[in-house]
């Protein structure tokens, strides 16, 4: 008699699975002042990824401050400003990791000029360690033209990075914008408190899986001023593949 013994599968997934943000918060005004938004019960040792918009007469960058108290000012990874209106048009993406703080906390953006687009997104530990986050590479762009918005490219070194894509533009009328293909919508909004035109801004995402260059497009709906930037993040110790059996 022969005796058959069971056969073991192991199946694995790839350890470059998409990360995708816990919460988030955005606000858009055009006034003079500042704006908040608050995300509730944020982790410890997560990541607080933040695309922020001013219009103002000059290129403002350190514009966010927090009730956790962070340095906003070493957390930005880059910036973007273009001419509009005789002002200036800032896009900023910043990024910092909460560490030991966890609670609500409440972003304040406060805008020299008159206008302010905020988008917030928690993230899990998928950056590593310490307050800021490491760049695996940047790009960004700003235009008066009719776009799409194109941010220029990047080629990544490491399999598992977190890739974010930017996008805003103002215009007369019918603002939207369409997310650059194999990204993912996470956080998006075309309407703006007290603004004469239309607005609309799009923060997407992606974790690919591979290293490689990437050149993320934004489809706008109409004419219009753009600012756009892409940046790759990399997490401290990228996880490993995960396995599970099956009994065949």
């Amino acid at each position: 008699m022969r005796i058959l013994l069971p056969a073991i599968l192991f199946l694995c997934w790839p350890s470059g699975s998409k990360a995708a943000p816990i919460q988030s918060c955005n606000i858009a005004f055009f006034s003079s002042g500042t704006v908040q938004c608050t995300l509730n019960g944020v982790g410890s040792n997560h990541a607080l990824i933040l695309s922020v918009v001013t219009f103002s007469s000059a290129c403002d960058t350190t514009i966010i401050s927090d009730t956790f108290g962070f340095s906003w000012g070493s957390a930005e990874v880059t910036h973007q400003c273009t001419p509009f209106s005789g002002n200036q048009l800032t896009i900023n993406i910043y990024c910092a990791r909460t560490q030991g703080s966890s609670g609500n906390d409440t972003f304040t953006e406060t805008a020299s000029g008159a206008g302010g687009y905020l988008i917030v997104t928690e993230y899990p530990n998928v950056l590593g360690s310490g307050l800021t986050c490491t760049p695996d590479g940047f790009n960004s762009a700003g235009n008066t033209t009719a776009g799409p918005i194109t941010e220029g490219s990047i080629t990544t070194t490491n399999a598992t990075d977190l890739l974010i894509a930017t996008g805003w533009y103002v215009g007369t009328a019918n603002a939207g914008l369409t997310t650059p293909a194999s990204y993912t919508q996470e956080v998006y909004y075309n309407t703006c408190s007290g603004c004469s035109n239309q607005v609309a801004h799009m923060f997407s995402d992606r974790s690919p899986g591979s290293t490689g260059t990437f050149s993320p497009t934004f489809t706008m709906a109409t004419t219009g001023t753009w600012l756009g930037i892409q940046v790759a993040f990399t997490p401290a110790n990228p996880p490993p593949a995960k396995h599970r059996s099956s009994i065949l």
